[in-house]
């Protein structure tokens, strides 16, 4: 329910917003998309949950880096601030194992909502080209399958939390037309999950996305 509660609150900010701008500077609102990679930096603090939940389990290998995607609208206010939400997706981080008599599969998932502000600052020898940095917030939800296959057959199960967290990143966006923007960027999720229940990662992201402005 808080996680609703908080998705709602910041939809209605994002949409509201636009409109305390100032009529003179309309601003523009845009629609982006960003594909990457995910890296779960710090795996083994799930692997940690993994075997709180399955005393024998003993990890063997893991798999940290995925297929990662954004999602966003926004409203650029002016040159310099933004506001924007968005959906993000990290895909999953594998961890494989061993149990007593068999053998452990565990997926680590992630995604969520991101509400974030975003402060440009152009690049004066290069007219297309801007800086960028954004700091926001995600509502993320992270969860662990587990199956294990051993002498009395295979058992499942998943474990998830929802939490609020913090994340930040930077980039730059190359303006090669007046309503396109490609945009490079590396951002950091802090902390997703819960150390007791799921462990936590810091989830970095190295993306290449489209902006389109109206």
């Amino acid at each position: 329910m808080n996680g609703k509660i908080g998705y709602f609150a910041a939809l209605c900010l994002a949409l509201a917003l636009p409109l305390a701008a100032n009529a003179a500077d309309p601003g523009k609102i845009y629609f982006g998309f960003d594909a990457g990679q995910a890296h779960y930096a710090g795996l083994m603090d799930s692997v940690g949950a993994i075997t709180a939940l399955v005393p024998s389990a003993i990890a063997t290998d893991t798999s940290d880096n995925d297929t990662y995607y954004r999602i966003t609208g926004g409203y650029q206010f002016n040159p310099y601030w933004a506001v924007d939400i968005g959906w993000v997706d990290f895909g999953a981080g594998d961890i494989k194992g061993t149990v007593t008599g068999g053998t452990l599969d565990a997926k680590v998932k992630a995604h969520g909502t991101v509400v974030a502000v975003t402060g440009s600052y152009p690049i004066t020898a290069y007219s297309n080209w801007t800086i960028f940095a954004r700091l926001g917030a995600i509502n993320a939800h992270k969860e662990i399958e587990i199956t294990a296959t051993g002498t009395g057959g295979t058992t499942s199960s998943t474990t998830a939390v929802n939490s609020w967290k913090t994340t930040y990143g930077i980039g730059a966006a190359w303006e090669f037309h007046p309503n396109w923007k490609l945009r490079f960027g590396f951002d950091q999720y802090l902390n997703i999950g819960d150390h007791g229940k799921t462990g936590e990662d810091n989830i970095n992201v190295a993306s290449i996305g489209i902006v389109y402005q109206f």
